[in-house]
């Protein structure tokens, strides 16, 4: 038996506040239904409602530095808003 952890993130259309920004965003669960979400006997009707009543609506967009698209950069500086 093979032990392998991977991971995927999976897209949906997105919230009003951010749809200027993409046509798409990551599913964002909230904890409480995380476990159910990794059920293997889920079903697909009760996951796309999962999804459904996570759309996140207190998302907020603003602009940050460019520094954000390198992969070397790091640091909390890199969300701070700027005008």
């Amino acid at each position: 038996v093979l032990d392998m952890r991977t991971c995927a993130i999976l897209t949906t259309v997105p919230h009003e506040n951010i749809a200027h920004i993409h046509y798409r965003m990551p599913v964002i669960l909230n904890d409480d239904v995380c476990e159910r979400w990794m059920d293997k006997q889920i079903d697909v009707e009760e996951a796309e409602s999962l999804i459904q009543q996570n759309m996140v609506e207190d998302l907020v967009a603003y602009r940050v530095s460019k520094a954000v698209n390198k992969n070397s950069s790091q640091g909390a500086e890199l969300i701070q808003p700027i005008n």
